[in-house]
């Protein structure tokens, strides 16, 4: 190396040494470090040691569906189709997959050349927590006085009882939430640089933009409305504060809402596509009303004394100071904003329990999509973790207003010891009445009031000593913050954890190893939801099942499956093996395993992946094909049922060898005449039909399957599912990142786009 380049070298290890070193960049790291030291247990060294996520949605829901993405994807597919649950449906357009959200993709390249762990999931969520924490302080700081109370913020958001309860194990939930605080930060960022387009204006609000098209990716519908509102109200209100006119306000929001849906056109159009044919279009108000009861708000205070969660605690001394913040609701805009915000994440948090919700139900359609409503306390999380910070400014603030805010403090934080302490006493009582039962549930309720007043006395002497200058300022918003770490991680650290399965996840059980032997396919299986695992198991065993665990999946085959008599579907979907706890009798059915989940039986009677027909029937409703299909008399394997007329049809077709993988289907038809070639797929907008490579339209036959009609000869078909809504989508999307790139290239060469 020349000595120039040593000097390079050197000055930019230096440079770099010196970024890592200042105190903003070790706030960052430490930020970083912490969701790793919150969940320890799960990266203990010692096995002993060791917890993991809590079985439910996280191992039964999002494992299955990210492990069969990962899979996918590394065999080269990009996964439109998922063959595995309710006997095929789309994959992609089932946002929850996340199969565009690139952030998966990094865990699914950490994981290749293996099959992705649940280990590696649990990485993929402790990073997010960290990214969330990072995020909310960057936006924190921005608009906070001090560094101390955006670290308020970001751990009080991060640690808080919300984030830290069922969104770590319904991950989608959380990799949504995680987007809010990245697209406020850079919102906050275009309004402060103003509408000048050029290398310091234009970035924010590209990656703004950005921030909601991950957020869409992720797919979870609520949490991505939650985080879109806000994020548009926060838009709104900072504008017009900044003095922004009503056109320029409107069309800020606009740029941002189009390079989101530009560059997520992929995703969020065939999900559009897909939700019309679920359940949920025809969701009721006691389906979606459901939210917190008026008790769960003790849970800000006293968490654990009616759920498990407890994710309106915020904890002890950001509680303290919110209060703080809101008496200087009169003067500081923020705290009017944050304070609003968070009143209405709470009162939409408790669902048909307030009236508030009914009258948001009757004037915003979009809450009908969506149920389990107390998910709005993500919203009152947020906020709350904002108006934390904003006491912590009053605080900090070295003037005659810094110290009124402080002698309210003291004085607030002196009451709730006492009032800690006159819990514990008096539970105490009670419990020494009732013999000291060591699962008497006034025990908690005294050990509560034990740490209240043990934090509240804590942030007493804080408060005291930042008071007679005791403190510096850094080591007053250090320990401030180290006595909310303490409160939050003690009393949310391990709420999800729980001891790892003895035979570990979705091992490979002796029904499910006679059925991946058996090469005589492709089939399906019905498993009652019995393997390990649930309905989603069969997407990491690589089977094909009648059932699945999604909230998504179409009310057609419901129907069908409820309507239908058992056994017809079983032949019609293609089902050759029953795991059930039920006992059949020999015949039809063979038993070829028993084992602690069930009885194995192979039916025989099984009928393939497609069949010819040689007549049709027509139906005017769905109804009328249930009643002709539940028909012992009614043979389709002759008689196909369509919704159009068609007659000139030949028996005496026959199909030979047919090949699958996931959205393709292949076979070799011999037809004397005209035919009708029924197949079991699933009808569903995006299947495409090829016979000798030239396309021909796909009928819907005997309610939820597909046919296609054959002309005479020795014919090759194939079906292919690709929806034009991703064709559409991609293609917007593609144009959109086209033109962001291009964007941002002109203006960091100091151009004008004109």
């Amino acid at each position: 190396m020349t000595d120039d380049g040593q000097r390079t070298a050197e000055d930019g290890g230096r440079k770099a040494l010196s970024f890592v070193l200042r105190p903003s960049s070790l706030v960052l790291l430490g930020l970083a470090f912490l969701p790793f030291l919150f969940f320890w247990r799960v990266f203990a060294p010692n096995p002993a040691d060791r917890l993991v996520f809590a079985w439910g949605d996280f191992t039964q829901v999002f494992y299955p569906f990210r492990a069969f993405v990962s899979a996918e994807l590394k065999a080269g597919r990009l996964p439109l189709w998922n063959p595995s649950i309710y006997s095929g449906q789309p994959a992609l357009a089932d946002s929850q997959l996340a199969v565009l959200y690139p952030l998966s993709w990094l865990t699914t390249l950490w994981s290749l050349g293996r099959p992705m762990t649940m280990g590696d999931l649990q990485v993929e969520a402790v990073l997010h927590l960290a990214l969330t924490s990072v995020f909310t302080y960057l936006f924190a700081r921005q608009v906070l006085a001090h560094w101390g109370s955006a670290l308020i913020a970001a751990l009080t958001f991060t640690y808080g009882g919300y984030l830290t309860a069922y969104p770590v194990l319904q991950l989608g939930i959380l990799e949504t939430n995680t987007w809010l605080p990245f697209i406020l930060f850079n919102l906050e960022r275009g309004i402060r640089q103003g509408q000048q387009l050029n290398r310091a204006s234009a970035q924010p609000w590209l990656l703004a933009g950005l921030g909601l098209a991950l957020a869409i990716t992720v797919g979870h519908p609520q949490a991505l409305a939650y985080v879109a509102i806000t994020a548009a109200l926060y838009l709104l209100w900072r504008a017009r504060n900044a003095g922004w006119p009503w056109r320029r306000t409107f069309g800020a929001i606009a740029l941002w809402a189009v390079i989101g849906l530009g560059l997520s056109a992929a995703q969020w159009l065939p999900t559009l596509e897909f939700l019309r044919l679920t359940p949920r279009a025809g969701a009721s108000y006691d389906w979606a009303s459901g939210g917190l009861v008026l008790h769960d708000l003790l849970e800000g205070l006293l968490p654990g004394l009616t759920t498990p969660w407890f994710t309106l605690y915020i904890g002890i001394v950001p509680l303290l100071l919110v209060g703080l913040a809101l008496t200087a609701w009169r003067w500081q805009p923020q705290v009017r904003f944050w304070m609003m915000i968070a009143l209405a994440g709470l009162l939409l948090s408790f669902g048909r329990h307030l009236f508030a919700y009914d009258l948001l139900y009757l004037v915003a359609p979009v809450l009908r999509l969506f149920r389990s409503q107390e998910r709005a306390a993500f919203v009152f999380s947020f906020a709350a973790a904002l108006l934390a910070g904003l006491g912590g400014d009053l605080l900090h603030v070295e003037s005659e207003d810094g110290g009124v805010a402080l002698r309210r403090a003291r004085r607030a934080a002196l009451g709730l010891a006492l009032a800690g302490l006159t819990l514990a006493v008096v539970a105490g009582a009670v419990w020494i009445a009732a013999g000291r039962p060591a699962d008497h549930p006034v025990a908690r309720v005294m050990d509560q009031g034990v740490f209240i007043a043990l934090l509240a006395a804590i942030a007493l002497g804080l408060l005291a000593l930042w008071e007679n200058r005791r403190l510096s300022q850094t080591a007053f918003a250090l320990l401030l913050a180290g006595v909310i770490g303490l409160d939050l991680f003690t009393v949310n650290g391990q709420k999800t954890l729980e001891l790892p399965p003895e035979a570990g996840y979705y091992p490979l059980i002796g029904a499910i190893a006679q059925m991946r032997a058996d090469g005589a396919g492709p089939f399906r299986v019905s498993s009652e939801g019995l393997f390990p695992g649930d309905g989603n198991a069969s997407m990491v065993y690589r089977l094909e099942d009648v059932t699945g665990n999604s909230p998504l999946h179409q009310a057609a085959y419901d129907a069908f499956i409820e309507r239908v008599s058992e056994l017809r579907w079983w032949h019609l979907l293609n089902v050759k093996y029953i795991l059930t706890k039920r006992t059949f009798p020999p015949g039809q059915f063979t038993l070829v395993h028993q084992g602690a989940e069930g009885n194995l039986y192979r039916l025989e009677t099984a009928w393939p992946r497609a069949w010819a027909v040689s007549q049709a029937v027509q139906v005017q409703n769905d109804a009328e094909a249930y009643r002709l299909l539940s028909d012992p008399q009614f043979d389709p394997r002759q008689t196909a049922i369509l919704d159009t007329p068609l007659s000139g049809l030949v028996s005496g077709a026959q199909v030979g060898a047919i090949w699958s993988s996931p959205g393709r289907l292949g076979m070799d038809v011999f037809a004397p005449g005209p035919s009708l070639l029924v197949i079991s797929e699933i009808y569903t907008p995006g299947w495409r039909a090829f016979v000798d490579g030239r396309p021909v339209p796909i009928l819907r036959a005997d309610a939820v399957l597909q046919a296609i009609v054959l002309p005479a000869g020795a014919r090759y078909v194939e079906l292919i599912y690709l929806p034009t809504t991703f064709i559409v989508g991609a293609v917007i999307s593609a144009v959109t990142l086209a033109s962001v790139a291009i964007l941002w290239w002109r203006v960091r060469r100091g151009h004008q786009p004109g």
